[in-house]
């Protein structure tokens, strides 16, 4: 009975162990992140990036780390690399409203209005509720919008 308690307490501290050692990258991962959230706020993109590459360095599947860096990236207006992280956020997680809107931001910068309008339209299929957004997508669609002369229905007073 004691040596089956002692392999049990064996295990037990192993497999802490390893939830310390994936916390502790999971927190390290954190702090890069919100050191890149600083430095873009800030106005310093390419510290931003520097610290969301920290980020995912540590973690390679921190999507909000590609959002942000690719946000960055528009922000230096390398619309390019900053559509490659919008790609990798969405696949990492295909429901991430954010990253098609930015990605729509891109692709409009881009001089790609019909990709811009699918992403914005994805983004706000997905639940993204941003006026900006909105916008976007109206001042899209206007130039593609055929007007044809005074409208048939009348106001009745």
């Amino acid at each position: 009975m004691n040596r089956l308690n002692a392999v049990i307490a064996v295990v037990a501290l192993i497999l802490a162990s390893a939830a310390i050692g994936c916390s502790s990258e999971s927190s390290e991962a954190e702090l890069a992140y919100n050191d890149g959230i600083a430095s873009f706020e800030g106005g310093q993109y390419t510290e931003a990036i520097t610290n969301f590459d920290k980020a995912i360095q540590i973690d390679p599947d921190f999507v909000d780390a590609y959002n942000d860096r690719g946000y960055a990236y528009n922000e230096l207006g390398q619309y390019e690399r900053a559509i490659e992280d919008f790609n990798k956020a969405i696949q990492l997680d295909p429901g991430y409203a954010k990253a098609y809107g930015n990605r729509g931001l891109s692709n409009r910068k881009l001089g790609q209005p019909q990709r811009a309008i699918e992403d914005y339209d994805t983004a706000i299929d997905l639940g993204l509720n941003d006026a900006k957004v909105y916008t976007a997508v109206v001042m899209l669609t206007i130039p593609y919008t055929r007007i044809s002369g005074p409208s048939k229905t009348t106001i009745r007073e």
